[in-house]
């Protein structure tokens, strides 16, 4: 059984999701370290669970408490669990403890492992939201904006309705942009 433990950066599990942190997303799809520090220790919406299973460090998961909305941004598990059914049971646990629906972004489902992660969020219960063109902000000021899609898990939300507030919060409160109507550059994915 997973347990998730929320954790800031002076607890013991933090040096561990740091370095899966590293390993398991590109410089374009994180924050700096320090910036992931500060929001971690900072910020009043931002929560870091590691990912415990029988006492041993499996994985994280870092959550952002919208208004009506929890937005999954990052979920990472170890490369010698994965494929055993710890995912699902995360999803889970996070769709238990919260009353309000998920919201997380994938990538477009061009390459195949975009296919199969898309198919993944599928099968434990989120929608995607296809029809309304996301583009995430970048992380670091060296990076490009990244054209994604929107998954949502629970009752409550409509992409038509709700899809235009649900990217201005995340473009304020997690990644702190203003521009709006945000593009690609030219040649952009």
């Amino acid at each position: 059984m997973i347990e998730l433990k929320k954790i800031k950066t002076g607890d013991a599990e933090y040096a561990q999701v740091e370095h899966l942190f590293g390993t398991a997303f590109p410089p374009e799809e994180r924050r700096s370290r320090e910036d992931q520090r500060r929001v971690t220790d900072e910020s009043p919406f931002f929560i870091t669970y590691a990912l415990n299973q029988e006492g041993a460090f499996v994985g994280f998961v870092t959550c952002w408490q919208g208004p009506d909305f929890v937005y999954v941004e990052h979920f990472a598990t170890v490369p010698e669990v994965r494929g055993k059914g710890i995912g699902s049971e995360v999803l889970g646990l996070l769709a238990q403890q919260y009353t309000v629906p998920l919201v997380l972004e994938v990538e477009l489902p061009v390459e195949e492992l975009a296919q199969r992660r898309i198919g993944f969020y599928r099968r434990n219960g989120f929608v995607l939201w296809e029809n309304s063109p996301y583009v995430q902000p970048p992380y670091q000021k060296e990076c490009q904006p990244i054209a994604l899609h929107l998954m949502v898990r629970g009752e409550g939300l409509d992409e038509a309705a709700d899809f235009e507030r649900i990217k201005r919060w995340l473009y304020t409160e997690v990644y702190r942009c203003n521009d709006f109507d945000l593009t690609l550059p030219e040649g952009g994915k």
